[in-house]
């Protein structure tokens, strides 16, 4: 049987949160996106429901959100102008990681979402991987120094 959007809505709320929270690190944002999100889907539910992956294209809204300007303009808590996110490059590193390792996409998959080529995606995903390698480091290296 299909569901209707409040059925989804209510079901899927805390997940689609827990989503956009890992992808904004603010509790606050990633409120306003999923709000933004859902409305989005609400309005194209019809559609949304023949494609028969309502998460899935709430999610894209929401990455797409996140990496628009609008998440840059947007005050949550007000809904003025004004609240301060990070610069587009970091949110697409984030953006990224959060594809790749929480939805298990592949580089293509992530490159058509994002809108960016798959070498961009790549090189992305190697800085990433070049970072924790570092982080990782001088977490040892504090580690066995503190001992």
């Amino acid at each position: 049987m299909t569901p209707t959007f409040e059925e989804f809505a209510a079901a899927r709320l805390a997940a689609l949160r827990g989503y956009a929270q890992q992808l904004t690190a603010d509790a606050e944002l990633s409120g306003a996106l999923v709000e933004e999100a859902l409305i989005r889907t609400g309005l194209a539910w019809s559609r949304v429901i023949k494609d028969g992956d309502p998460e899935g294209y709430t999610r894209a809204t929401v990455v797409a959100l996140y990496l628009s300007r609008w998440a840059r303009r947007r005050d949550p808590g007000s809904g003025r102008a004004g609240h301060a996110t990070a610069p587009r490059s970091a949110r697409l590193r984030r953006t990224v990681m959060v594809l790749s390792q929480v939805d298990g996409l592949a580089d293509d998959q992530i490159a058509r979402l994002v809108g960016v080529s798959e070498r961009r995606v790549r090189r992305i995903a190697a800085e990433i991987g070049s970072r924790s390698m570092q982080l990782a480091g001088q977490t040892q290296q504090v580690w066995a120094t503190s001992r």
